[in-house]
């Protein structure tokens, strides 16, 4: 792909109000750095177009369809660090990557397939994390585990039914450091018994209706952190 050198961008040099937005049809390309990739995208949002030396230790190709944590999206193209960088999957638009890019994180997820749960399996896999996803259905599973999930439970399985049990045997007994739920009343009670002592749960979704008031008798031999 033949990569110009210059492109429209829009520019922020100072602070201040919106008079010191600059817009520019003949911005600078930048030449992507050791460990940076160049995307031509929008919103923080793109496709590879060029890789930086080292960029191929993170797994990306000049292709990929990905979104990233960092600034410098208002631009044609942009030089991100390839450490925050992720692929998305072919049936995820940018629009609905860049929605929904932070919607929840997890080493348990308990979520439905959308966004969230496609991209919080990368982004915990990039900082080291063990993560136990959830699918309905044999190719909704396969696209988990391409996303790097290191083991997939399909909640519509036999194992889906008693999906703790599989998170406390993949733990040894001892119960994951966190557990992200959107699914809400139909698997607050298991995000309870799947979290380890003083660990973690998050419930940011009511997919399923929402969770009732937690009786203190549920949680009185229990210690963890919860939060929505």
């Amino acid at each position: 792909m033949e990569i110009p050198s210059a492109q429209r961008a829009a520019v922020v040099e100072k602070a201040g109000g919106p008079e010191v937005l600059d817009y520019r049809t003949e911005h600078t390309v930048p030449k992507p750095l050791a460990g940076q990739v160049l995307v031509l995208g929008w919103e923080a949002a793109g496709v590879v177009v060029a890789l930086g030396p080292g960029a191929e230790e993170y797994n990306l190709k000049v292709g990929d369809r990905v979104i990233w944590l960092a600034n410098a999206g208002y631009a044609e193209y942009s030089a991100v660090p390839a450490a925050k960088t992720l692929r998305l999957p072919d049936s995820l638009s940018f629009e609905d990557a860049t929605a929904s890019f932070m919607s929840g994180l997890t080493a348990l997820a308990l979520v439905k397939e959308t966004g969230a749960g496609y991209l919080m399996t990368q982004l915990l896999k990039r900082i080291g994390a063990y993560v136990i996803g959830t699918a309905g259905g044999t190719e909704k599973v396969e696209l988990v585990e391409s996303l790097g999930a290191d083991h997939v439970i399909d909640y519509r399985s036999a194992e889906g039914k008693d999906w703790v049990t599989t998170a406390m045997d993949i733990t040894e007994g001892r119960g994951v450091d966190v557990v992200y739920d959107s699914v809400g009343q139909d698997t607050w009670e298991g995000s309870l018994a799947a979290v380890k002592r003083k660990g973690t749960i998050v419930w940011f979704g009511n997919s399923s209706g929402p969770i009732p008031p937690l009786p203190l008798r549920s949680v009185s031999t229990l210690s963890f952190h919860a939060t929505k």
